[in-house]
């Protein structure tokens, strides 16, 4: 096995990436970490390009990448995230050469950036003459520009002074805390992004680059723990190592993300440290912090080491992603998951009471061992390298004593006064071992302190499961949903990026008109109003939208309709592949028709109500988790079945076209939740009136690609909630299902209106008003799932129960940070 900078080398880097990056170096505040370098001389200020990865660790602090200059306070270039998570670019020498603070929030510590900037003074255009790319995108919105003048050069970037990474310049603070990947610096050439990487599958990779990097130039690729800071661009611009150690090169990486603490998934007290590695409480108070990956269902075995530094009352397990259930004593209502407590000597069972006891504990000192087997929910635990009460992972035996559900779950840990250390794989010298483990998992990556168990794996997304709708088998989440934003006019053709459109739902944005959805079983022209309990058409004959003529994924829009269409109206569009030409399906003893798309865990179903209490079949491969049905000849309300409402969402029914909090009637679905063939409908109208034509639309959740979930607010406008979706989406609708509040709408985000975060543009699918951005509904959309920015009792009221329906923009496997 090869060792690099005291860490195993990963082997099973996916071939997705067309260049692959093996480690990064890790930066901890805390202990004043940075690297410095002096060139000789001036290059040329006038021509050169900044471009690294970066993942965050803690948020809400000053953290300079990248400065150069004599003094912090009058002399002074600088590229560093603003204690608001904003990144400020500027060049100051007595007054601003050129001054960019964005708009947008850098708060996704969950996966990995890549920034680029690039400066051409003589550029003729002033605002092109800096140039600062996010992701391959090029960042546009800014709180503050101040353009170069032509050719004005830059007051220190690429100057003979002194150059700072990870600290601020010349003096102590503004430490970054994260890592770094991958530095180029070019003196002499102004390169943009697609220089450094490029687009797969709609999502931004690294490339092999080729430079002139000029004399002042440099590469850092931290590829040699012995040797932190060397210049491999051949210019021997060496950096100056300050606080940093072998073990801060760490096989984290933007080809391979491995799982840290999550800064935006915890409570208040607990304090991070070591890359998001340390977890440390010295307050009196339960406090529970969460993991950035899950593991989901199926996806075999994990492990991971827990050191504990100190303290000897704690809690480590897992949580549900779900509910984000926190850990709690042994024996609490609140668990759910198996964990440790030193303080009463046990292993425990979430809501066991008494709890079940183990023959050993942990205390100060000890590293803990913890294996989880997502096929069949058994989890075992470990002290010093040996399983407690003679459990064995490669046996499957002997497991701690309650299975756990097969749902997607996420390491977890609470504490009262207590220190942790986490290694999922990046770094077995987290207790000051002078010697790396040397232990690597089944797929030969990581690096343990204790033997990893057979086919077990260390928490990295190499790791993850393939998704089902793959960017490494050139299939995207836009092959089967997408979003399009247009402008209204007469005789429009709108690109949904999709190859075929079999549901479209459509919002005008700077205008209030109802929403309304058009789909491939009802044809043509003809709208369904979300917003109100009206037959089909009911409001205008001039209905105009047409899927697929021919099959290319465009809309065609031939008669203007204010709605659709409406000349100069801001307009979205929500755009849903299905299976094309409805089939009859038997499934249920009603006959339906339907168009369904099993790989995406949607379909479109047409049936005949028949009055009294029936199975309707549905064509996807397992069980909706949220059904919408609407009488298309009836002013009946839209119906809708949602798993996140109660443990027994069946008993329970919301309306789409209300704010109405959800409730108790058995005639909506019969008491009797939808099966992998067909879901239940009862005898009220709504779904399943005599003779009535119905549309039914049904969802399930697809691993990295969609989630039907829900959440319980917490009423903070701070540290709001933080819901895993296992991807990063693209769409959202949220809805509060439970009583107490008359404007509980069915709020909807998506990434094409919001570009970057914060996202607070909505509108409802429940009413016709225009588009809003008033702050009451903010919310990050990250690279694993959202961060409500709100306390709005709508949203992010606190105890109150919301439900969910999210798709994906890219999958959190390959997924860049947001």
């Amino acid at each position: 096995m090869a060792i690099i900078q005291g860490h195993a080398k990963s082997s099973g880097v996916t071939a997705f990436y067309p260049k692959t990056i093996d480690q990064s170096l890790r930066f901890e505040d805390g202990n004043s970490a940075y690297l410095t370098f002096d060139p000789a001389a001036d290059g040329d200020k006038d021509n050169w390009s900044l471009s690294f990865w970066f993942k965050r660790a803690n948020l809400g602090l000053t953290q300079l990448l990248f400065g150069q200059g004599t003094n912090g306070s009058n002399n002074r270039d600088i590229v560093y995230i603003a204690a608001d998570d904003t990144l400020e670019v500027a060049s100051y020498g007595g007054s601003y050469v050129f001054r960019y603070i964005t708009t947008q929030k850098f708060r996704d510590p969950s996966a990995w950036y890549h920034l680029v900037i690039s400066y051409q003074s003589g550029d003729a255009t002033a605002s092109d003459r800096l140039r600062i790319y996010l992701n391959g995108e090029r960042i546009t919105a800014f709180s503050t520009s101040t353009d170069p003048a032509l050719n004005a050069d830059s007051a220190h970037f690429n100057s003979g002074s002194p150059q700072y990474i990870g600290r601020y310049i010349d003096q102590s603070g503004s430490y970054l805390d994260g890592y770094l990947a991958e530095a180029h610096f070019t003196d002499g050439t102004a390169y943009d992004a697609d220089t450094f990487g490029e687009l797969k599958s709609g999502i931004w990779v690294p490339k092999e680059v080729s430079v002139t990097y000029g004399t002042n130039g440099f590469y850092l690729d931290f590829a040699d723990g012995a040797a932190i800071g060397d210049d491999e661009s051949g210019n021997t611009n060496d950096f100056t190592v300050n606080n940093l150690v072998a073990s801060d090169v760490v096989p984290d990486s933007p080809t391979n993300n491995f799982c840290t603490l999550n800064s935006v998934n915890k409570e208040s007290v607990a304090v991070f440290a070591e890359g998001n590695l340390k977890y440390n409480q010295t307050t009196n108070v339960l406090d529970t912090s969460f993991a950035t990956m899950g593991m989901p269902p199926n996806s075999g075995k994990w492990y991971w080491e827990v050191y504990v530094l100190s303290g000897n009352r704690g809690t480590l397990g897992l949580s549900d992603t779900e509910q984000n259930t926190t850990l709690d004593q042994p024996g609490g209502t609140g668990d759910l998951g198996l964990g440790l407590t030193g303080a009463i000597n046990n292993v425990y069972v979430g809501e066991d009471s008494p709890p079940q006891t183990a023959s050993d504990s942990f205390t100060t000192g000890d590293y803990v061992n913890i294996c989880y087997d997502s096929d069949n929910g058994k989890m075992w635990f470990g002290i010093n390298g040996t399983w407690v009460d003679s459990g064995d992972p490669d046996t499957d035996s002997n497991e701690a004593p309650k299975a756990l559900s097969s749902v997607t779950f996420v390491p977890s840990a609470s504490a009262y006064l207590s220190t942790f250390i986490f290694n999922f794989g990046q770094d077995s010298t987290f207790a000051g071992n002078t010697t790396a483990g040397g232990n690597s998992d089944a797929n030969g990556i990581g690096d343990f302190k204790y033997t990893v168990p057979t086919d077990a794996k260390a928490l990295c997304t190499v790791n993850l499961p393939d998704p089902v709708i793959d960017p490494a088998q050139d299939a995207t989440p836009e092959d089967h949903f997408n979003v399009a934003l247009y402008t209204g006019a007469s005789a429009l053709t709108v690109d949904t990026g999709l190859p075929s459109v079999d549901m479209v739902w459509i919002k005008s944005r700077s205008a209030a008109y109802l929403p309304r959805i058009f789909d491939s079983i009802r044809g043509d022209d003809t709208a369904i109003y979300t917003a109100v309990a009206v037959a089909e058409g009911s409001y205008s004959v001039n209905d105009d939208c047409e899927l697929n003529t021919p099959t290319d994924g465009n809309l065609y829009f031939d008669v203007t309709n204010a709605g659709t269409n409406g000349s100069g109206v801001s307009t979205v569009a929500w755009a849903w592949k299905a299976g094309g030409t409805g089939v009859s399906n038997t499934d249920g003893s009603i006959t339906s028709t339907v168009s369904a798309n099993p790989d995406a865990g949607f379909s479109i179903v047409s049936y005949t109500g028949t009055g009294s209490a029936a199975t309707v079949g549905h064509g996807l491969s397992s069980a909706p988790e949220m059904v919408i049905c609407k009488s298309r000849t009836n002013a009946d309300g839209w119906s809708v079945y949602h798993k996140g409402v109660a443990s027994d969402a069946e008993t329970d029914y919301l309306w789409l076209n209300l704010n109405d909090a959800a409730v108790d009637n058995s005639a909506f679905w019969n008491d009797t939740a939808p099966t992998s063939s067909v879901f239940s409908v009862g005898t009220h109208v709504s779904a399943n009136r005599s003779g009535a034509n119905i549309i039914a639309y049904c969802f399930h959740s697809v691993d990295g690609f969609s989630k039907v979930g829900s959440y319980t607010g917490n009423g903070s406008a701070t540290n709001g909630t933080f819901v895993y979706t296992g991807f990063r989406p693209k769409w959202i609708m949220v809805k509060r299902s439970d009583s107490g509040v008359a404007t509980a709408d069915w709020y909807i985000w998506d990434a094409e209106r919001n570009t970057f975060n914060v996202a607070g543009k909505t509108v409802q699918a429940n009413e016709s008003t225009a588009e809003s951005d008033s702050g009451n509904h903010d919310l990050d959309i990250l690279s694993n799932g959202f961060k409500l920015r709100i306390d709005y009792a709508t949203v992010n009221g606190s105890g109150n129960n919301f439900i969910y329906l999210a798709f994906a923009e890219q999958p959190f496997k390959y997924s860049n940070a947001r």
